[in-house]
This record gives structure tokens, C-alpha cells and sequence, in this order.
């Protein structure tokens, strides 16, 4: 067998000529991000010459704003349906058409009578007022326009309505109430309190209300008392975290004021109407005035970043399926290449390639100042694209093992790991109410896993550009919550058990197929097993009448129960049946074939195109498996040693 080195350089010359011969594709994969990071530098630097942006973030623009509800539309405010039994106590859904139903709010606990009356509370008509808005629960409902990906830091409205509550509305009453965005005119909006048994009924209702039959019946908030009483107080409460728009999370949704409604009303309840705990206004943290550079990552998106690393994967794939529908690396083997060398040299030679494709995609997005490369540690970045890229290529290695033709799947996987990363993912990251142990089941798979990783790393570059701080650290790890470090830990694990796992599976250790233990028990080389064939069985199975055959099926049989060195090629009873595939009967390519060449013998096949020869020469060399029987080179079971007969 050649030397490790030589299997090196002569398995390296067969990669560089697979891929110099889909250089175009592979140039395509490298440039497109190269070319996309130089043009967002380009206009980065160029926006920031002409100061197109201005002054942004000025301590004399911090606003002040009244604290306000979410509500729903009026034509999805909560009404009585069918498809809600308990939601008979609402409104008829008639008061969709003039836009007056009330905005409801769900209480349970295990005390109605005081759950009701601290309820009660919310929102009274006694003490709302021009001169006394502080006790006015104001609400809003807004629409958004949504820019995409590509979003200008401003706060862009299509529609926005202001109300406020009030059990029983007076007709053509109106307050004025400052806002962010100036004065203005708030309308009396009625509330309702609906009661319900349970904790259990108010989430079906708020289920059904949103999902179910494809209509809406949206709810203000909901409430559970629990045992809460006069001496103490214990509140469990629900609001929606549907995000309002495209660039406001779930984990935005404003929730002062639903807990504010609420503790106010039983501080009422307990010490006077007098009595409240003040929620007096909401605003910006002031910030000293920048002229602002805008933060390209952001525009560009998580999404295409997860993009461009995961079409490493699809190469990976395509080359190591290729060598197998090939049957490169059967005859590679058949050369003298043994199945530790070719394991080992392939891994290394595509994390050699991808290491230097990662350190480019640093490189560039760095000088393209894209805050996610600047701000972040860089040494971060390094073993968390370190241990992606090895968990892609051990993914891959496993893989290959089960396609035969695996490049349009490879570029499914991606595109469909783009889809759910970017619209379902990552709202479920956002949602602290989302259980984490199956936030770190979904991690498992490697796309949602980078995707978490890749998360993380934007949400710290976004806050440190925001704060002019530094982004991730390792002390940022440190964190129980942080996402980095439950996702390094995901990945090496990951990593090493695919490493383990394709390595076996390749045949590169003694779990090389689950069959493996009990076939050696089975097959064993002719200087063991001694089958003592009947001469009876011969003559009944060989209804030929061709005397040469006959006795060629004897000479076999006999070198079996008395093995020698004479012939080192025996043959068997070797047969091949090729499956019935699209309609098609099965094949019986080679029917129980049996010969034995001696040594020095010259040996040659003849016959008819369909006689057997092809499938006879490639399961003698291993290319394709036996459906029966079996033979022996040098004394090796091809069924059992074929690794052995190879080198």
C-alpha cells in the first residue's frame, strides 16, 4: 500500500480537478458575498460622506408619551360566535358593521365576587376626565407600513386611532392627550369585562379567537386572580405578542400598561379611588447626538447570512454523492487507498477549503464596516464559524451515505432552512414565553442552530452601534440566558457524535453496518468454514447439459471443503437480481455462477450483451453488491472483506 503522504497529495490532485472543473460554480459561490460586502461598503462610505442621514439621536429629542394599549381593529374585537361557546355573554357580531363593539377583556379566579369587583375598576366613568387624565386607560390602534428588510430608522404610520376606556361612553366626548407624536384627540371607547370559569377556557377562547376557522375574535388582555384576596395579591395576565409590524419583535410588545391597569384597580379597591400607582408617561432614553451612519447588516439580514454560509453545505454533498455515483472511491480503494487515509484526507481538504472561505467572509464584511464583523469579538466569531463549518462537513459526510443523487436535495435543505430561519424561527427566539428546552430541540437541527448563533451575534452589534459600546464579549457567555453559548455547546456535541456516526458508517471502525457482528458469524474465509456440500444437491441443482459446467460446479464445491492456494479466485453460487423499478420486472443479471481460476491462469468472459459479464467483473471488484452467494479472493470473502481484498 502507498505511504500516507502519497495517498495525500494523489487524493488532494483528485479534489482540485473535480472542482477546477466546476470552477465557474464555485467562483459564483465565492464572489457573490465578496462583490455584495464591497458594494454595501462602498455605499456605506459614500451615504456617510454625503451626511445623508443628519442628526440623529439628539438629547432635546427624547419625547414623552401617554403609556397605551394595543387593541384590535374593530372589525376583530371579540364577538359572540359559534365557534366559541363561552363567548355568549359578548356582543352580537352586528356591531362590526357600525364599528361599536367593545374592546373585552377576560377575568377568572377563584374568587368571582372580588375578582369582578377589583375588576371593576379598570376603567370607571367617575374620576376620567379632561381635568384628570391620569386616570383615564388609554388605548391605541395602529397600523404599520412595513419597508421590508430595507427599513429607515423612523417611525412611519399609515393609520393610527386613539381612545380611551370607559365602561359607558357619552355621546361626542373627547380628551386631548400628549403623545409621541404630538397632541391628540382621544374618543371614548367601551370597555368590557367578561368572566369566565377558568384559567383553561380563557386560553381557548384566546386560541380559538385567533386561529381557529380562519376567524378572527380578538381579546384586549385577560386576567387571573387566582387566590387573590384583600390580603394578598396574585395576578396572572395575557397579551398579545403579535408583533404590530415587520421590525418590531414579539419582546417589544409594550406590557406596562396592562400590568398598570391592573394594580392600580386592586390598589382602589383596597385603599379608595383615591389611591393609584402613577404611569405617568413612556419615552426614549435621551442620547447624545451622532450623525448617523446606518447599520447596513440590519438592511442586509439575518437571513441572507444564513444563506450564504449554509451553500457551503450543497458542495459538500454534491462532491462526496458524486465520488459514489461514480464509484470514485471504490476504485480509489482498489489502488491501494484505505478507508482511514480517504476519510481523513477529504474531511481535511473541505475544512481546509471553507476555512479560507469563512476567513474571506470575515475579511470582506469587515471592510465593508458591517457592524456584525466589527463589533463582535472576533475570536467569538472564529470558534463559533469554526465548529459550523465542521458540523456541516460531518452532516454532509453522513449524508452522502444515504443519497445517491443528492444536489437537488442539498439546495432544498437550504432553501428550506432560509424559509423557516427567517419567518418562523426567529420569532420563536423573540417569544420569552416559548419553552427553551424545545427551543434547544429545534437547535439541533445545524441551519436553526447557526441561525440562533448568527441571531445572537446581530442583536449584540445592534445594541453596541446603538449605545456606540462593544458588541459580544466572552464575558457575555458568563450570561444563563445567553443563546452563543447553549449553541457552541449544541454544535461540538453535534459535531463529534456526526463525526463518530459517518465514520462508522463509511467503514472506518467496527460498527461499519448493524449486520456487521452477526454476518461474521455467518460468512467466514474457506481456511475456517468447511460446508460439507452434499454431491446429491450438485446434481439436482445443475440440470445442465453441458459436462464442462458440471464439472466446474464439482471442482468448486470441492476446493471449499478442502481449501488451498492454488486457486485464489473461487466462485460460488453468485448471483445478482436487480429490483423491478418503474413498472419493469426484476433482472436476474448473473444466476448462480460458479468458477474457480488457478493461479497464473489466464482468465476471460464471453458472451451476449445481457450475458451477466459487467455484473460478474463488478462484484468481483466491488462495485456493486452479490444478491446471493459468494466468493473468495486470496482466501477473503468478498461479502465480508472487500476492504481487505481492496488493499
Amino acid at each position: 500500500m502507498a505511504g500516507f503522504w502519497n495517498q495525500t497529495v494523489a487524493l488532494t490532485r483528485k479534489n482540485l480537478i473535480y472542482h477546477r472543473r466546476h470552477l465557474r460554480s464555485n467562483l459564483r459561490l465565492i464572489l457573490f458575498p465578496v462583490i455584495l460586502f464591497l458594494s454595501v461598503g462602498w455605499l456605506r462610505r459614500y451615504l456617510a460622506k454625503k451626511n445623508v442621514f443628519g442628526e440623529h439621536y439628539n438629547a432635546k429629542m427624547a419625547t414623552e408619551g401617554t403609556p397605551l394599549l394595543l387593541i384590535p381593529a374593530a372589525e376583530f374585537r371579540a364577538v359572540k360566535t359559534n365557534q366559541i361557546p363561552q363567548s355568549n355573554d359578548l356582543p352580537d357580531k352586528s356591531c362590526r358593521i357600525n364599528g361599536s363593539c367593545p374592546a373585552t377583556i377576560l377575568i377568572t379566579g377563584n374568587n368571582r365576587e372580588f375578582g369582578e369587583s377589583v375588576a371593576g375598576n379598570m376603567f370607571s366613568n367617575s374620576s376620567c376626565g379632561l381635568n384628570n387624565t391620569a386616570d383615564c386607560v388609554f388605548v391605541i390602534f395602529s397600523l404599520f407600513c412595513s419597508f421590508g428588510y430595507l427599513f429607515l430608522p423612523t417611525d412611519k404610520t399609515s393609520e393610527k386611532k386613539y381612545y380611551y376606556l370607559q365602561s359607558q361612553c357619552k355621546a361626542n366626548f373627547t380628551i386631548p392627550v400628549r403623545t409621541q407624536d404630538g397632541t391628540e384627540v382621544t374618543e371614548c371607547l367601551q370597555g368590557l369585562l367578561a368572566w369566565r370559569k377558568n384559567y383553561m377556557e380563557i386560553n381557548d377562547e384566546l386560541y380559538d379567537g385567533q386561529y381557529k376557522n380562519g376567524e378572527i375574535n380578538e381579546i384586549l388582555a385577560a386576567y387571573d386572580f387566582r387566590d387573590s384576596d384583600m390580603k394578598h395579591f396574585d395576578v396572572h395576565l395575557w397579551y398579545n405578542t403579535t408583533p404590530t409590524s415587520s421590525e418590531k419583535p414579539p419582546n417589544e410588545v409594550p406590557v406596562g400598561s396592562t400590568l398598570n391597569m391592573v394594580w392600580n384597580a386592586y390598589l382602589q379597591s383596597l385603599l379608595g379611588p383615591s389611591v393609584r400607582m402613577i404611569f405617568e408617561f413612556i419615552g426614549e432614553m435621551p442620547r447624545a447626538s451622532t450623525n448617523v451612519t446606518y447599520d447596513f447588516a440590519s438592511s442586509i439580514g439575518l437571513v441572507f447570512f444564513t444563506w450564504v454560509i449554509l451553500q457551503l453545505f450543497p458542495v459538500i454533498l454534491t462532491s462526496l454523492v458524486y465520488e459514489k455515483q461514480q464509484k470514485l472511491a471504490t476504485m480509489m480503494k482498489m489502488h491501494g487507498l484505505g478507508n482511514a487515509p480517504y476519510w481523513l484526507i477529504t474531511y481535511l481538504y473541505f475544512l481546509v477549503i471553507f476555512s479560507l472561505y469563512m476567513v474571506c467572509f470575515v475579511v470582506f464584511g469587515t471592510l465593508a464596516g458591517l457592524t456584525i464583523f466589527t463589533l463582535n469579538s472576533y475570536s467569538i466569531q472564529s470558534v463559533f464559524y469554526f465548529i459550523h463549518i465542521n458540523l456541516l462537513i460531518s452532516a454532509a459526510f453522513l449524508l452522502s451515505t444515504f443519497f445517491s443523487s443528492a444536489k437537488i436535495f442539498g439546495f432544498v435543505l437550504v432553501f428550506g432552512s432560509w424559509l423557516v430561519g427567517g419567518f418562523f424561527f426567529k420569532r420563536l427566539i423573540a417569544d420569552v414565553s416559548f419553552p427553551r428546552v424545545w427551543l434547544i430541540v429545534l437547535e439541533l437541527f445545524p441551519a436553526l442552530s447557526l441561525y440562533r448563533g448568527l441571531d445572537e451575534l446581530f442583536n449584540f452589534s445592534e445594541g453596541a452601534f446603538e449605545m456606540g459600546a462593544y458588541g459580544m464579549r466572552w464575558q457575555s457567555l458568563r450570561d444563563e440566558n445567553s443563546g452563543m453559548r447553549e449553541v457552541l455547546i449544541i454544535m461540538s456535541i453535534e459535531w463529534l457524535v456526526f463525526l463518530f456516526m459517518s465514520y462508522c458508517t463509511l467503514g472506518g471502525c467496527f460498527c461499519r453496518s448493524p449486520l456487521s457482528i452477526f454476518r461474521s458469524s455467518q460468512e467466514r474465509p474457506p481456511s475456517f468454514q468447511s460446508p460439507r456440500l452434499q454431491v446429491q444437491e450438485s446434481g439436482v441443482l445443475v440440470q445442465v447439459d453441458n459436462q464442462d459446467i458440471n464439472q466446474e460446479i464439482l471442482k468448486v464445491e470441492h476446493l471449499l471443503n478442502e481449501p488451498g492456494t492454488s486457486y485464489p479466485i473461487i466462485s460460488h453460487k453468485l448471483q445478482k437480481t436487480y429490483p423491478a423499478r418503474d413498472g419493469n420486472p426484476e433482472k436476474q443479471a448473473v444466476r448462480g455462477l460458479s468458477l474457480a481460476v488457478a493461479r497464473g491462469e489466464c482468465f476471460g468472459l464471453l458472451g451476449p450483451n445481457g450475458a451477466g459479464k459487467t455484473s460478474f467483473i463488478s462484484m468481483m471488484t466491488g462495485l456493486t453488491k452479490p444478491s446471493s452467494g459468494t466468493a473468495y479472493v486470496g482466501g477473503l470473502n468478498l461479502k465480508t472483506q472487500m476492504s481487505e481484498i481492496h488493499s
